[in-house]
């Protein structure tokens, strides 16, 4: 049987690639759970110092797997779409609070429980036939996975709620406009400018990358006070590291530093 999700390492920086392309890599249950496994393995993983996730084929991800919730019953039909949206929301949660960087790189349609993928990443590089938006208005829904209070996060709250309530797909230079794109590059050249910038994160040092995350990702969600001593919390670690002394030598040195996560 075909893998559903395909991870590959290439030096410090790991791609996974959902690999559904005849469903336009839509997010089935199988898929969902291989997902976990595949995030569980990369928190305990060192070597890995920034994550790419992306799509194969014409598609980054569709959303969730419709024709997967028609085998419902209609005495199931509640529980299991509860399920399912629980599954893929602490999917995201996951990526959101990985401690690596991590980078979507959208090949294609990032629509539904696709955007909610893409806007849990840190950064998202989009090819120019990227496509975003959150249809699930169109036929009688709304986002299940977190993207009516993901989206108000990272932008606008009108021009959150003018995608969430029209349920309008945007181009890959409107959502750049919009600051729900970092970069757009390209077709061809997608995954050469991800994995560049991937290479120009990860070549720093992977205790420095981690706390700052978490000092990022947590400082957000409390209040400035609290989030400045968090930082400061979190530089401890740092501070007394075998890394940032080669960091301060290499400076002095005036060489690339030789990072090894100690």
């Amino acid at each position: 049987m075909e893998e559903l999700i395909k991870v590959e390492q290439k030096g410090n920086v790991k791609i996974i690639t959902l690999n559904r392309p005849d469903s336009l890599n839509s997010i089935s249950s199988q898929l969902a759970k291989d997902f976990h496994r595949v995030l569980d393995d990369i928190k305990f993983d060192m070597d890995t110092r920034a994550l790419i996730i992306t799509g194969e084929g014409r598609s980054f991800c569709s959303g969730a797997d419709l024709k997967e919730r028609e085998t419902y019953t209609p005495e199931n039909r509640g529980r299991k779409i509860q399920e399912m949206n629980e599954l893929v929301t602490t999917l995201f949660e996951k990526i959101e609070t990985l401690e690596i960087p991590t980078i979507a790189a959208v090949n294609g349609f990032a629509l539904g429980g696709g955007m909610e993928l893409a806007i849990s990443c840190d950064i998202r590089v989009s090819s120019d036939k990227g496509l975003f938006g959150f249809p699930e208005i169109d036929y009688g829904s709304y986002p299940g996975a977190g993207g009516p209070t993901m989206l108000p996060r990272r932008i606008p709250l009108g021009k959150a709620k003018l995608m969430l309530f029209t349920g309008r797909r945007i181009s890959a230079e409107e959502a750049e406009k919009m600051d729900i794109v970092e970069m757009v590059v390209p077709h061809e050249d997608l995954m050469k400018e991800a994995m560049a910038l991937a290479e120009e994160i990860a070549q720093h040092a992977p205790i420095a990358l981690r706390e700052l995350k978490k000092a990022i990702t947590y400082g957000m969600e409390t209040t400035p006070e609290l989030s400045r001593k968090l930082s400061i919390w979190l530089r401890r670690s740092i501070d007394v590291s075998d890394d940032y002394q080669e960091g301060l030598r290499a400076r002095r040195e005036k060489r690339k530093p030789v990072f090894t996560g100690k």
